[in-house]
């Protein structure tokens, strides 16, 4: 819309309506084919409630209830079909042990992203020091606000990076957090990867209780295991938890 304002000299009011209406545009697109993925993929898919998680990790879909889900369009037949598939969310998941799991899996924060983050967080300290310092003195405010936020945010990322403690350990017997509390599986119920926020600001959790009704909420995102090979591997030690416990 900007190409074509500028092409045939049109107002630019009409460039800023181009961006909403693409905006529009492609909601609407989304709201009729994420329908029609929906019955598409519950349809061929056995273990329905994982695969639902991950499009809602994905931000394929949203959750239910919520505004955003209400927008999808679903005509009179599409609701009949998805009233039909809901029956395959009354059955549980179908989970196996994956053989190549190790007997114990120890988790740190990755050192890749924090140094990258204390790289970029570096830049800013730098840059708000400049601004604060310069001859002109003219953005001194902006530059001791950057100096001093990009400092602070430095200052946690700095300490993930030296900080080379397992965050956690997985194992058949249960989990063991940073500050060297076990939890048995036998303990563990509500188990569930969160996931908070709105697109890349959007944050990690492993959420569980224990049997003293505490709950454990651990950022995911920092470590040096992605979500899936984490979840996967949680699923993995609670079957062999169970097999290895059968009464």
């Amino acid at each position: 819309m900007f190409y074509v304002v500028h092409l045939f000299n049109l107002p630019e009011w009409l460039g800023v309506i181009g961006v909403f209406l693409g905006v529009i545009l492609a909601w609407i697109s989304w709201s009729v084919l994420i329908t029609k993925w929906r019955i598409w993929a519950f349809t061929n898919v056995r273990n329905v409630h994982a695969l639902k998680k991950e499009a809602i990790r994905s931000m394929l879909i949203w959750e239910d209830g919520t505004s955003f889900e209400r927008t999808e369009y679903r005509s009179k037949k599409d609701k009949l079909i998805l009233k039909r598939l809901d029956k395959k969310f009354l059955q549980k998941d179908l989970i196996y042990e994956d053989p190549k799991v190790p007997q114990e899996t120890k988790i740190y924060f990755s050192i890749t992203s924090a140094f990258f983050i204390v790289l970029f967080l570096s830049t800013g300290v730098t840059s708000g020091a400049y601004l604060m310092f310069e001859e002109k003195n003219t953005d001194f405010v902006i530059g001791l606000i950057m100096f001093t936020i990009c400092l602070f945010i430095l200052t946690q990322a700095f300490k993930k990076l030296i900080n080379r403690k397992p965050q956690l350990i997985i194992n058949n017997k249960g989990i063991t957090l940073s500050n060297n509390t076990f939890v048995s599986w036998s303990e563990i119920y509500e188990l569930e990867i969160l996931r908070e926020g709105f697109g890349n600001s959007a944050q990690h959790y492993l959420k569980f209780c224990d049997s003293n009704y505490n709950y454990s909420k651990i950022e995911i995102d920092s470590f040096n295991l992605s979500i899936r090979k984490l979840e996967n591997n949680l699923q993995t030690y609670q079957i062999r938890y169970n097999n290895n416990n059968k009464v």
